[in-house]
């Protein structure tokens, strides 16, 4: 799997979009794309008991970052809604279900480096 590659992907159909559609063939992503996120996405969940709580991200430098990079993922899936909707040209739903899936699977790393370096994530105490 390389997401990066399917960013790209995405980012030129997004940037298509934009020019209304009149410039350029849109690359398409691969139908197994998203498979193959939830795939990765199940293995770690399978290695690694995901709360079902909230908790206080953190625990260690690199789960902290993963969950920075979820939130930029978060933020540009709705980029990418808000620019869709307001297009006469719509981007197709693999991509939009792709940038959903990604924000699942930084979560999930997250979770599994926590794990890896024997940390806890807290609760909120609420207080």
């Amino acid at each position: 799997m390389n997401a990066q590659e399917k960013l790209f992907i995405i980012q030129a159909q997004v940037a298509i979009l934009m020019m209304g559609g009149k410039k350029g063939i849109s690359p398409s992503l691969p139908n197994n794309a998203v498979g193959e996120l939830e795939t990765v996405v199940d293995s770690i969940e399978k290695s690694v008991k995901l709360a079902k709580h909230f908790i206080i991200p953190g625990a260690c430098g690199a789960s902290a970052w993963l969950d920075c990079a979820r939130t930029v993922a978060r933020r540009a899936e709705l980029a990418v809604i808000v620019c869709n909707e307001k297009s006469k040209k719509k981007l197709g739903p693999l991509a939009l279900v792709y940038l959903n899936r990604l924000s699942s699977l930084l979560y999930a790393l997250a979770r599994a480096e926590v794990k890896r370096a024997k940390k806890k994530e807290p609760r909120p105490s609420y207080k």
